[in-house]
């Protein structure tokens, strides 16, 4: 007769085998649907966002034109900084000729602001003192995902040299939005040239940082067809074009390794016009160049910047290329800590070291008795 398990709180060995098959059945199903369900994100991450991109401008736009959180209240670009101003410049649209407002700051030279300090003088007017300056002027192109706001740091460096003039493209920051296409951006930024021109008879620099380098580029190519001459291009971290710029991309460097990346992120670009093609513009472009890369820029390689300036020597126009030293860690958001910047700047402008050391280190002895920032409650 066989024997009964009867001990209190034991199963027996029938309902105990029966617990450990139902217990690896759970297993079994849970593994197969994780399984699937990476799968799944698998697809759609690699096959369903890539033919989105490729069928959605709006995608496209988003990518190209990065603003995801970035400050749009007027109020955010309040600036009360001695020397500082905030102000609008209209521009209007080609295809809609709707009337578009850029958000601008104006940062007169420190040693302006200085003296300004020194004769207790607050009615400083900013169009006046643009008027009749012996200062520079140089304007600035911010790069992709930034406003006015995370270009304050090298504006503050620049104003020791020039009159800085720090904008936001349509869409970004508190100026207008608008279709981003980079001919409709370009134009917005080739009137607002236009505009600092009428204000003043100085000389007139740009600066494009990141794809602001690629704006700024373009922008002095439509200005050179229309008979303007600017007079010197400083760009920081730039790159040949967008088609060869995406797959190092953050967002590209994802899809980068797919066999149809080039048929679903990258023809898709340049068949919506964002070109980008600083090669092609340089070619057109006769103002002398100076050109910044770091070594350790962890968003567009050195080996672009490079070969840009490669194709941008020529016997038509000066063209310098400075490879700032990872020791210094600039990567691809920081060059103004880069301690030789300030000199670059003084022989781009002057052609020698001389001038510099009589006006930027007396500029900034002046600026540190001061104590300007610290008045104004900003580091």
């Amino acid at each position: 007769m066989p024997m009964k398990y009867t001990t209190a709180g034991v199963d027996p060995p029938e309902i105990t085998r029966r617990k450990r098959h139902n217990y690896k059945k759970w297993i079994k199903i849970i593994v197969i649907v994780l399984v699937v369900i990476i799968l799944l994100s698998l697809i759609i991450l690699f096959v369903g966002v890539p033919l989105v991109f490729m069928w959605s401008f709006a995608v496209q736009e988003a990518l190209m034109f990065t603003r995801f959180g970035l400050p749009t209240n007027p109020s955010d670009f309040h600036i009360n900084l001695p020397g500082a101003t905030n102000f609008y410049v209209t521009v209007q649209d080609k295809e809609t000729n709707k009337l578009l407002s850029l958000g601008v700051w104006h940062l007169l030279p420190w040693s302006v602001v200085n003296a300004t300090i020194e004769k207790k003088d607050n009615r400083t007017n900013h169009l006046e003192m643009l008027e009749n300056t012996i200062y520079p002027i140089v304007i600035h192109f911010h790069g992709t995902g930034e406003t006015r706001l995370d270009a304050w740091k090298m504006g503050k460096l620049l104003r020791y040299f020039f009159h800085v003039f720090l904008f936001d493209y349509r869409g970004y920051g508190d100026s207008t939005p608008g279709i981003m296409r980079e001919e409709a951006v370009v134009e917005d930024c080739v009137q607002f040239y236009k505009w600092v021109m009428t204000k003043t008879n100085s000389k007139i620099y740009i600066w494009g940082h990141s794809l602001g380098a690629s704006l700024a580029l373009h922008t002095a190519k439509i200005l050179g067809k229309q008979g303007v001459n600017i007079e010197g291009i400083i760009l920081e971290a730039a790159f040949t074009s967008m088609f060869e710029e995406i797959p190092h991309h953050p967002y590209g460097k994802i899809f980068a390794w797919l066999p149809y990346f080039n048929a679903t992120i990258r023809k898709p670009l340049l068949k919506n016009g964002f070109h980008f093609d600083n090669v092609q513009y340089v070619q057109e472009i006769t103002a002398p160049i100076l050109q910044f890369h770091a070594e350790d820029d962890s968003i567009i390689p050195l080996a672009l910047g490079r070969k840009l300036y490669d194709a941008s020597v020529s016997p038509n126009r000066t063209v310098t290329f400075v490879q700032v030293p990872r020791s210094y860690g600039c990567d691809h958001f920081f060059l103004y800590i880069y301690p030789d910047l300030p000199i670059y700047i003084q022989q781009f402008l002057y052609g020698n070291t001389k001038h510099w050391v009589r006006h930027f280190i007396e500029a900034k002895r002046q600026n540190s008795r001061k104590k300007i920032d610290k008045k104004s409650g900003t580091k």
